[in-house]
């Protein structure tokens, strides 16, 4: 797979081939989740689009390593997020 750095240096979040949401959506649709790098330890803060499942890959906002995200739905329709290391 291939990921092209952002500006910061870090590479976009990515799933199936589609970027996902990572800017701050003001007019709410987009989820919150805070979750702890598996990397550095830093909480941080991600948006996801109210839809989002399965599997992709993100970028640490702090130290830049990349994260395996894996995202599920529970019956409520709230995201559980699990993070590990990207291989």
């Amino acid at each position: 797979m291939i990921r092209a750095a952002g500006r910061d240096g870090c590479t976009p979040a990515r799933k199936a081939g589609e970027a996902v949401a990572a800017a701050w959506d003001t007019a709410g649709v987009l989820e919150t989740v805070v979750v702890q790098c598996p990397y550095c330890g830093e909480q941080v803060e991600i948006a996801l689009d109210p839809e989002s499942e399965g599997r992709m890959v993100q970028d640490c906002e702090v130290c830049c390593q990349p994260w395996l995200l894996t995202v599920r739905r529970r019956r409520d329709g709230e995201p559980a997020v699990e993070v590990e290391r990207a291989q």
